[in-house]
């Protein structure tokens, strides 16, 4: 009885510790075009999927591109994580370390007036340097890069929190291509990220992707069980799993 209670309580520790033994993907997107609530929101309530919403928070509500807080409300009551992609989206490099601190705390604090704490953090143009990425450290729990990389495969077992790679969804990607990178993904039992911008139902034009070739995807990954978080929740669980 003793031995079926310690393999019981093994096998528990490897289900929760850190995916390591499965894929998993990871949804993001960046800016927060209305196009994502529109065009994405729908596909993934119906595939039960969530995602990350990286989000510029000075266009929040403009009535022009950018989402509102009703919609974020929705998505958040969907399970989507509320995350922070800085104030105005500038070239982060660019600025003197006040502006920079400037952009990311007013960004935490607009998000944090209407109830949401952001735990993650997305460069603008995936751009950094050591000096911003010491600020971003002081005030969020992890850091997704855009490009480069290992091209959004990352590996539990080496994983840096604040160097989270991501693959771009681009706007001439096919699905076979997408599919390639998935099953890449299974092969490997990696955590893989995608990161997108504008969901459109038309051709779409850079820094877009098609809903048709969007939905295809996520029945795919449906079919073949594969588990899908938001960022903060695979990072979540990845530490659980360490401590255990």
């Amino acid at each position: 009885m003793k031995i079926i209670l310690i393999f019981l309580l093994f096998a528990l520790a490897i289900l929760s510790s850190a995916y390591a033994e499965e894929a998993v993907i990871t949804f993001t997107f960046d800016d927060g075009s209305e196009t994502i609530f529109r065009n994405a929101f729908p596909l993934f309530a119906k595939y039960k999927f969530p995602a990350t919403l990286y989000l510029v928070t000075n266009c929040i509500g403009d009535g022009q591109w950018c989402v509102d807080w009703n919609q974020i409300a929705v998505m958040k009551n969907y399970d989507w994580e509320i995350a922070s992609h800085s104030h105005t989206h500038p070239h982060m490099t660019e600025l003197a370390e006040e502006q920079i601190e400037e952009e990311l705390d007013k960004s935490i604090d607009v998000l944090k007036k209407h109830g949401y704490e952001a735990r993650s953090y997305a460069s603008p143009y995936g751009e950094f340097d050591e000096r911003v990425l010491n600020l971003v450290k002081k005030r969020f729990q992890n850091h997704r890069k855009s490009w480069g990389g290992v091209n959004g495969f990352n590996d539990s077992s080496h994983l840096n929190r604040y160097d989270i790679s991501a693959i771009e969804l681009r706007h001439s990607m096919s699905f076979e291509e997408v599919k390639g990178l998935i099953d890449k993904a299974v092969e490997e039992r990696r955590w893989l990220v995608f990161l997108l911008h504008g969901i459109v139902k038309d051709a779409p034009q850079e820094y877009q992707f098609s809903k048709k070739i969007l939905e295809d995807v996520l029945k795919y990954i449906k079919n073949l069980k594969i588990k899908v978080v938001t960022i903060s929740d695979y990072l979540e669980n990845q530490r659980k799993g360490e401590e255990e």
